[in-house]
């Protein structure tokens, strides 16, 4: 009959091999979209701060319109590695 479980198919220890497993799999869904942003938004983030080295590096040698340029790519840098922080935050608070 449709809808009756077999005795067995419900025990005890079924249902907690069930639950952990499914703890388990949402556990590594869960660190596996952590570990991603946290890779993009490490990358992002290294470039920032390679733009402020090279800005850094090339103050005074530039003229107005070539600082405009260097601070044009900073701010755009910024603009992608804020949604991807907000993301890692609240993938971690999540975790936690």
């Amino acid at each position: 009959m449709i809808g009756k479980h077999e005795p067995t198919s419900l025990s005890h220890k079924v249902l907690i091999r069930k639950a952990v497993s499914l703890v388990i799999d949402s556990t590594c869904s869960l660190l596996s979209q952590k570990m991603y942003v946290l890779i993009e938004y490490t990358e992002v983030r290294q470039t920032l701060v390679c733009f402020y080295r090279q800005y850094t590096d090339l103050l005074g040698k530039m003229n107005s319109k070539e600082v405009d340029a260097v601070w044009q790519v900073i701010i755009g840098a910024r603009v992608v590695m804020t949604p991807k922080q907000q993301e890692f935050l609240k993938l971690e608070s999540t975790y936690v």
